[in-house]
């Protein structure tokens, strides 16, 4: 053995280590956070991975190479899991999620069954990769998507850093692993990928362990409810409430109608930074994402509109457009996403009964 040979499984060795400390980390919430589950299997899988990517050791496992192979070539299916309940504030199980996992574990079935033709085995080996190429692709259009909107800070650094890191390092992983299937691999090949994971489980998990407790959106924890009666202002600090409270009073007055606004041209209009203004709605208000602030403000004016008998022949595009949108399809699923009604359907049925229920009060954070 050479001493490359060495300084890469000592590489691999460290690497392994850290993820598994990630892993344990994930674990210890995994009670209270879905994302802290999917986190976990990731950690663990990528912990497993590192090692069995490389020949020199996967060869002296022998056959315990092949169960442990199949976890850890699952593990972009875990970052993907792990990305959609960490990036997607309305994430929600759903059975067919479980497909990408169904595939890939099928695909690598086939490659490794020895009694199929070389050609059905590359094939086998290529859609797997294509899917986890896909996935990977998947998380880095939600990871970026929504990061101006992101209100919580460690989890909006993480859209870009770590999350970019994380999938490139697989993207390119899984691209060079289709590479080598038609083509012989480049000398050095495997100690670059030691030295890849080493950096990026050094880099992002010692990060992510400092982070983790910010970042990860906990399923017991309940939003504040800010009284603007009283002026309470939990978690908000108190060179923040003045702030605070011109916002509300920037809402209330109907500036959540304004077409195209923005954190950054909001905390113009309050002449404030744009990181302050991000902390008090998210801290002090209790939302993780102005999407959903602002929806809920529009939303509740929506409701008045739609069962006002006054405004019964006003369109409903008319409405939305005159609350912000700037289109009917935007409107309808945020309107949809808060009552589980479409604005129609809830403007019949208010009118139909003559009342409405009251919308509840727009400085309120949203109970989910």
């Amino acid at each position: 053995m050479s001493e490359t040979d060495i300084l890469e499984i000592l590489l691999r060795g460290a690497a392994m280590g850290m993820t598994l400390l990630i892993a344990v980390a994930f674990f210890r919430l995994c009670g209270r956070s879905q994302a802290a589950r999917f986190g976990a299997l990731f950690a663990l899988s990528a912990a497993v991975y590192i090692p069995l990517a490389s020949p020199l050791i996967a060869d002296s496992l022998g056959l315990a190479a092949l169960p442990l192979g199949y976890f850890a070539n699952l593990e972009v299916v875990f970052f993907w899991w792990f990305a959609l309940a960490l990036f997607c504030d309305d994430f929600r199980w759903k059975s067919w999620r479980l497909a990408p996992f169904v595939l890939v574990a099928a695909f690598l079935a086939l490659e490794r069954t020895a009694g199929l033709p070389p050609d059905m085995r590359v094939a086998a080996g290529l859609g797997c990769r294509t899917i986890a190429l896909i996935l990977m692709i998947h998380v880095l259009i939600i990871a970026l998507k929504d990061w101006g909107d992101d209100l919580v800070e460690p989890r909006r650094k993480f859209r870009v850093l770590a999350s970019t890191v994380i999938a490139l390092v697989s993207g390119v992983t899984v691209t060079l692993e289709m590479w080598v299937v038609f083509a012989p691999k480049p000398d050095g090949l495997h100690m670059l990928q030691a030295v890849a994971f080493f950096v990026t489980a050094a880099g992002v998990g010692g990060w992510l362990l400092l982070a983790r407790r910010h970042l990860l959106p906990m399923e017991s924890r309940r939003p504040a409810v800010v009284s603007v009666q009283t002026g309470a202002r939990p978690g908000v600090a108190p060179e923040d409430r003045a702030l605070l409270d011109r916002l509300i009073a920037f809402m209330e007055a109907g500036g959540f109608a304004e077409s195209g606004l923005t954190v950054r041209n909001l905390a113009e209009r309050l002449n404030t930074q744009e990181h302050r203004l991000r902390a008090v709605i998210n801290q002090g208000l209790g939302y993780r994402n102005f999407a959903a602030f602002l929806n809920r403000y529009r939303v509740d004016a929506a409701k008045e509109a739609l069962s006002d008998p006054g405004q019964a022949r006003r369109q409903v595009l008319q409405i939305a457009l005159d609350l912000g949108y700037g289109s009917i399809a935007p409107f309808n699923r945020a309107f949809r996403d808060a009552t589980g009604e479409t604005p129609t359907g809830y403007r019949k049925a208010a009118l139909a009964d003559g009342t409405a229920p009251a919308p509840p009060a727009s400085s309120q954070a949203p109970a989910h």
